[in-house]
């Protein structure tokens, strides 16, 4: 066989199959959109198209200058634009997880049910719905402008805003439900044609325009908030309220029916203040199921939320509930309220009973109740929190609430107040109290003595001219036990500590420095401090044999700190809210010991007596965050004088070289000086002239500290040494650990 003949009729049969694979019509081909691939721009054909168009590259756009029939899927791999300019029906559904937009003047008429999970963008032009459930209920639909089309059907969209136009159909039967996303949403936006919008989701929807050429829109609220802004007042429309759903706004209504469980709350609440504007119109009738609550804001002036009633107002037995939100003011019985429900004739209404109007301030009180007209005033009920509070922290911020009046902690004082969880009302005070801030004071104590005395050797009085050189590396970890001030927390700290020492005739002297970070935490909360340490220590032989030790400290502290309100009480259900500081602090610290060493061989024993002084103070600071129970902090000082009692054994010369020496330690403190647990004194930011004293955790006034640890002398210049020490409290729990190394010539 003749192979080039073979191989030329090959190359002739697959250009034949390419030609004819390159004239194929598009619809027998997928069509793929991309700003590579396709320049960005694609021709959707006239006529019927039967394959799926996908979006590939972000920005691409399908043009359909003529009516087209696309019987396959749009797949949004990107995000994509269909512009029409005649009628371009989809029978194929849209899916993806990106945004589409349509634009031009014609109309995308969808007639089969859509997945798409990203924004649906109107922006010129019809969205047509052929058939129920054809757009995606877990599309976002923002109507730029343009038309959403419902077409007699009925219709579930994840949440509706923007400024088009939603146009239900010509017989009335179409239904949109919308804001399954939670999302709060504002539509501008005008009704056409009679329908129902149902309101869905946790989230508000704000609605500003209105329903043109007079067809009645009905509005049904089954979850969340619905605030009518716009003027929807046609005869034939009705606003029902379901059992945990709201209704508010400042607009126009015709008929409204509150459910058993739902709530009409007129104005918009924005803000903290009632608004002359924040007034509810109902042109015809209103009705309160038993059960449904009417929740008016009003002000220590003597403003209120309105609701106007043009036809007949219903409280169906008498058993709707009234409940009265004060806002933040100084309440003194000195206004009155009641002109908060007209109705057609301009009376005021009294068919509330005395025993079904409330305050939403469990710590305000109602006075001089009165019906027709059905009036009211409010007083502040005296000391309400401090009579509640429960220990020293409680106690402080009880009676700046009983105090104030700022909006900042207006919420938080009305949900501890309602609330009926003590443990949670507990949390609540601990966490707006900032116990933490307090105890933050204890960073600022440590106790560089305990290792410059620790080591500090007297050998070497009587001896002229010996020199030493140490350095000591040190971490320790605190735990404090919880008290009703505080929550548990723990210390941590790393550290090093350097020294030189001179050893004469007749005393040892020496100075050291220091650097250590340590660190508050406390669930979540943590506090920071950078420690610079300088001091001075002396040790001497006094009465012939006893050991007189001296040292005195200065340390300087910057502090870092991030504390966090999580309880429901204070923010509501959303995520933790952070509260930061920065600020520094000083601190000093003096030791006086006196110890009578008694030898055996290698033995020694040394009864000890001791006087240990701490003294922290801390600068002025304004914690920084956005949740109205930020503090604002004084100097504050802590300081505590213990005496110490003690007796420390050895194993091992001090007045020869030994290779080994081994050491442990008993000692017993007990307070006997300043303050017992540390004390902040600070006031909210919200309202500064309330100041207070924070209280932190009192850790006990006795303490035992045992301990352990080696010296590894290499010669007699050179050693290696390693202390441990456990010391306990009612409520503490420290261990420290230090390695560290002396060089002596």
């Amino acid at each position: 066989m003749d192979k080039s003949l073979f191989s030329a009729g090959s190359r002739f049969l697959l250009l034949a199959l390419l030609a004819v694979a390159l004239s194929l019509p598009v619809s027998a081909q997928n069509v793929r959109i991309g700003t590579v691939d396709k320049g960005g721009a694609y021709a959707i054909p006239a006529g019927t198209t039967t394959q799926s168009m996908t979006f590939t590259e972000d920005g691409a756009t399908a043009t359909a200058s003529a009516d087209a029939l696309w019987s396959g899927w749009i797949v949004l791999d990107a995000v994509g634009t269909i512009s029409a300019a005649g009628v371009l029906t989809v029978d194929g559904g849209i899916e993806g997880n990106n945004d589409l937009t349509k634009t031009g003047s014609g109309t995308l008429l969808l007639n089969s049910a859509s997945k798409q999970t990203g924004e649906t963008i109107l922006n010129g032009g019809t969205f047509q719905a052929g058939k129920n459930g054809v757009f995606s209920a877990n599309s976002p639909f923002s109507l730029v402008s343009g038309i959403l089309d419902l077409n007699d059907t009925t219709q579930s969209i994840a949440s509706l805003s923007g400024d088009g136009t939603v146009k239900f159909g010509l017989n009335g039967t179409s239904r949109l439900t919308a804001g399954s996303d939670n999302s709060d949403t504002t539509f501008t936006g005008n009704f056409t044609d009679a329908g129902t919008l149902v309101k869905t989701g946790r989230g508000t929807m704000i609605l500003t325009g209105t329903s043109t050429f007079f067809e009645p829109v009905d509005f049904d609220v089954t979850v969340g908030t619905l605030n009518v802004n716009g003027d929807f007042n046609v005869t034939g429309s009705t606003t029902t309220v379901r059992d945990g759903a709201t209704l508010g706004g400042s607009g126009n209504l015709f008929d409204v029916n509150v459910a058993s469980g739902g709530t009409l709350a007129p104005g918009n609440r924005l803000g903290y203040a009632v608004l002359a504007t924040d007034t509810l119109t109902i042109g015809n009738d209103l009705t309160l199921a038993a059960d449904s609550t009417l929740s008016i804001r009003v002000d220590d002036v003597g403003n209120s939320d309105q609701v106007v009633v043009g036809g007949i107002f219903t409280n169906i037995g008498g058993d709707a509930y009234l409940e009265v939100d004060a806002l933040a003011g100084e309440y003194t019985a000195a206004a009155t309220y009641g002109v908060f429900l007209v109705d057609g004739l301009g009376t005021n209404l009294a068919d509330f009973k005395a025993e079904n109007i409330s305050l939403r301030q469990k710590f305000l009180e109602l006075r001089d109740v009165t019906a027709n007209p059905n009036t009211f005033r409010i007083d502040r009920i005296a000391n309400y929190f401090t009579d509640r509070a429960r220990g020293k922290n409680q106690q402080t911020v009880a009676a700046v609430f009983d105090r104030t009046s700022a909006s900042g902690l207006w919420q938080p004082m009305t949900n501890i107040a309602a609330s009926t969880d003590q443990a949670a009302v507990d949390d609540a005070y601990r966490e707006i109290s900032g116990a933490v801030n307090a105890n933050s004071l204890m960073l600022g104590q440590w106790r560089t003595s305990t290792y410059a005395l620790k080591h500090l050797d007297l050998t070497p009085c009587g001896t002229s001219n010996q020199y030493a050189f140490w350095l000591e590396a040190v971490h320790q970890t605190t735990d404090f036990d919880g008290d009703f001030n505080s929550r548990p927390y723990g210390i941590s700290r790393t550290g090093f500590l350097l020294g030189a020492e001179e050893g004469t005739d007749d005393c040892v002297f020496g100075m050291l420095g220091g650097y250590s970070q340590a660190r508050l935490y406390s669930q979540g909360d943590q506090f920071k401090a950078d420690d610079t340490q300088f001091g001075f220590y002396a040790g001497t032989k006094v009465a012939g044999s006893v050991d007189m030790k001296l040292h005195v400290g200065y340390g300087h502290q910057e502090y870092d700190s991030r504390r966090f309100l999580r309880s429901p009480l204070l923010i509501g259900t959303g995520d933790a809210e952070q509260i930061n500081g920065k600020f520094s602090g000083d601190s000093m610290s003096m030791s006086l010991e006196f110890a009578v060493p008694y030898h055996w061989a290698i033995f020694e024993i040394k009864p000890l007596f001791a006087i240990d002084s701490d003294l922290t103070w801390q600068y002025g600071y304004s914690e920084v965050g956005d949740t109205g129970c930020e503090l604002g902090f004084g100097r504050n000082f802590f300081d505590r004088t213990f005496t110490r009692i003690g007796l420390t054994g050895q194993i091992g010369s001090v007045r020869q070289y030994t290779p080994i020496t081994l050491t442990g330690r008993l000692n017993y403190s007990r307070q006997v000086g300043g303050n017992p647990y540390p004390v902040a004194r600070c006031a909210f930011l919200a309202d500064p002239s309330m100041s207070m004293s924070i209280y932190g955790l009192n850790p006990g006034k006795d303490f035992i500290n045992v301990g352990v640890g080696f010296r590894w002398n290499f010669d007699s210049a050179r050693s290696f040494y390693g202390d441990y020490d456990l010391m306990t409290s009612k409520r503490s729990t420290g261990h420290f650990a230090s390695l560290g190394y002396v060089q002596k010539w």
